[in-house]
């Protein structure tokens, strides 16, 4: 008996153990099966986004945009009335994009790369139907930009709201607020015949540009395209339709001496009114910790007359030019307010250039938000479509990279449109507002038109600037000026640009001037004339020249600023001299790194010629960047470089007289 009922335990124990082994390997395979379907449920899909414009720069609503694998449509989307559009739940991989919209030439961009968990912008400009184009062109696009994808989508209120109903889902990407129709079968297809392409103009794609947060980087290849017909021009898309506008900047304050130097030179040349800034004492405002204080109140007064009064800039400096007063003064009287605490400094004319003032009883309190208040004072004549199509392309660009910083500030854009006596306005003023929609809805507005002779009437828009514009009385406050001509300085304005100079330095308001396309020297010296006095810089678009350019022409900008400039993205640029405000109102500049002159060695080259040629450069740099105004044929004298190595003294050691 016990013999058996060992045998039927055993048994019944590997009937248990069976059902358990059956349990597991379906628990396994369950578990494996919804991890395999969460996989394909969560694997990150890439986004397509842009804007469809027309060739001048006006949007398209209702084009269709369609991502085509081969000849087989994978999704699309109708661009909105302000011509952007955005897919989203892209398979990641290369694709092809075709944009068609009735009355207008359809466009197929080829070689488009969608990445997993980024999107891929890409703005497109089609043709009226009208104009008749031979040929397919093939052009190389270096306008794909790939930024970081930090999707989140969420119901909106419920009430309908103007494009959008109470049951449609609220996407938001990169900041920017798009919508999800309700329905993907409301759109509106056109028929197109995948076969026939010869109504396509084919713009291919070799390459990709990442944001990290503003940073590009491209590698492409170039393709040879299709011929024309003998005697039919291609079709136009120019290069900077689909590559950032490349500019160069320069700190006319940095090189004061060079800037000096270049205001005598073309004085003579131009159109411009004078302003003596050739002697310059820097008063830098700081807390009793050290600290800039951006926002203090100053006055300087010769005995009891007020001479002038102004804000601190963002790194609590303020410029103060005695030349622009009477000569025979020797002796001025600071007085600078801060949080209702007073401190007086007497200011000795034949001092120190740069000077600080301590209002050691204060400590600079820190902010939750920086009120950052941004300004662009757009010339909006016919010249100027491709300056303002791409200020309406990277607008969310700008937007996404300032409001990156911590703490995030609180920002607000407007514009100042001008033109011309005989044009359709003079100016228009946009107010400032802090709903980026808002903003782009006045910006996708605007249009390009009128002008005809060269000066423009800027005065007239700076005016509106400084006297219509509600800037904030703290906090950073930049304007940019965007032209491509010199202002009128005929019509006998009372209000020149020397008084909105004066007025911006009181409210402590930087004007960044942008030389664009065809800036003849005229306009140049007075751009630089207005981003010097306002402590800012002059950026000028560059087209691949080489040294110095005396502008006038298309694709040619006028810019006589010696080797001390740098080029970027005119984006770039932007984002990066608003970011140094905005760093320096915190008392965290922005590390740029230090100057410094490198020498490659040339095996033919004595090391003697080569480190006199790296000492004469950087004497010329030292003579440039000079705080004092320093004629031509000065004599001058180098001192002997101090070196804290023994063993390195003599090869340091270097003497130059001039």
């Amino acid at each position: 008996m016990k013999n058996t009922n060992i045998h039927e335990t055993g048994g019944t124990m590997k009937k248990i153990f069976t059902l358990i082994l059956i349990i597991i390997l379906f628990t396994s395979l369950l578990a494996e099966t919804k991890n395999n379907k969460a996989k394909k449920t969560t694997e990150p899909t890439g986004k397509l986004a842009g804007q469809v414009t027309d060739e001048k720069g006006n949007p398209v609503q209702y084009a269709n945009v369609s991502v085509l694998s081969g000849k087989n449509k994978v999704t699309g989307k109708q661009t909105k009335e302000n011509g952007s559009y955005l897919i989203i739940g892209i398979t990641p991989g290369e694709y092809d994009v075709l944009c068609t919209r009735t009355g207008y030439k359809a466009k197929k961009i080829t070689g488009v790369k969608i990445n997993s968990a980024l999107t891929t912008i890409l703005n497109i400009s089609i043709k009226q139907q009208d104009i008749e184009t031979e040929g397919i062109e093939v052009i190389e696009n270096k306008d794909e930009i790939v930024i970081p994808t930090n999707t989140g989508s969420g119901k909106t209120e419920d009430k309908d709201v103007r494009g959008g109903k109470s049951n449609e889902t609220s996407y938001t990407v990169d900041g920017m607020s798009v919508s999800d129709p309700v329905k993907e079968d409301t759109l509106i297809e056109e028929d197109f015949d995948a076969e026939d392409e010869s109504d396509i103009e084919v713009i291919e794609t070799i390459g990709s540009t990442s944001l990290k947060p503003y940073r590009e980087t491209s590698k492409t290849v170039s393709k040879k395209g299709v011929k024309p017909s003998p005697g039919k021009p291609y079709s136009s898309v120019t290069a900077s339709s689909y590559s950032g506008l490349k500019a160069g900047f320069v700190d006319d304050n940095k090189q004061f001496n060079y800037f000096l130097n270049f205001l005598e030179i073309y004085k003579r040349q131009v159109n411009a009114f004078p302003i003596n800034i050739s002697e310059r004492i820097v008063l830098n405002i700081k807390d009793g910790m050290g600290k800039s204080l951006p926002d203090a109140k100053l006055r300087i007064f010769s005995g009891n007359k007020e001479l002038e009064n102004g804000l601190s800039y963002s790194d609590g400096s303020y410029f103060f030019f005695p030349t622009e007063y009477k000569r025979n003064i020797s002796k001025y009287r600071l007085e600078v307010e801060y949080d209702c605490i007073i401190e007086d400094l007497i200011i000795d004319r034949q001092g120190k250039r740069e000077i600080d003032v301590t209002l050691a009883n204060i400590q600079k309190a820190a902010m939750k938000n920086i009120p950052l208040d941004l300004l662009f004072i757009l010339d909006t004549t016919g010249s100027m479509g491709e300056e303002i199509r791409r200020l309406r392309n990277s607008i969310e660009i700008i937007n996404l990279n300032i409001s990156e910083i911590s703490p995030k500030p609180e920002i607000r854009y407007g514009m100042v449109l001008y033109k011309d006596t005989k044009d359709a306005y003079i100016t228009k003023v946009i107010p400032l507002t802090d709903t980026l929609l808002a903003f782009q809805k006045q910006l996708f507005e605007v249009t390009a038109d009128g002008g005809g002779d060269s000066p423009e009437d800027l005065q007239a828009a700076l005016d509106d600037a400084m006297n219509k514009i509600k800037w904030r009385k703290n906090g950073v406050r930049l304007a940019f000026i965007i032209t491509d001509a010199p202002p009128h300085l005929d019509y006998k304005q009372p209000y020149t640009y020397v008084s909105a100079l004066k007025d911006a330095k009181r409210k402590g308001i930087k004007l960044f001037t942008i030389g664009t396309g065809g800036l003849p020297i005229d306009g140049e010296y007075v751009l630089r004339q207005i981003s010097q006095y306002t402590y800012a810089n002059y950026v000028f678009l560059t087209y691949g020249e080489k040294g110095e350019s005396d502008g006038g022409a298309p694709g040619s900008v006028s810019h006589h600023t010696g080797e001390n400039f740098q080029t970027d993205k005119l984006e770039a640029i932007i984002i990066r001299k608003v970011k140094e405000e905005l760093h320096n109102y915190l008392g965290k500049p922005l590390s740029g790194g230090d100057e410094y002159l490198e020498a490659t060695k040339i095996e033919t080259e004595e090391n003697k010629i080569t480190l006199d040629k790296l000492f004469t450069r950087a004497i010329s740099q030292l003579q440039d960047y000079s705080s004092i105004k320093i004629p031509q044929n000065t004599p001058a004298a180098i001192l002997p470089i101090m070196c804290s190595k023994e063993a390195l003294k003599v090869n340091a050691e270097y003497f130059l007289l001039t």
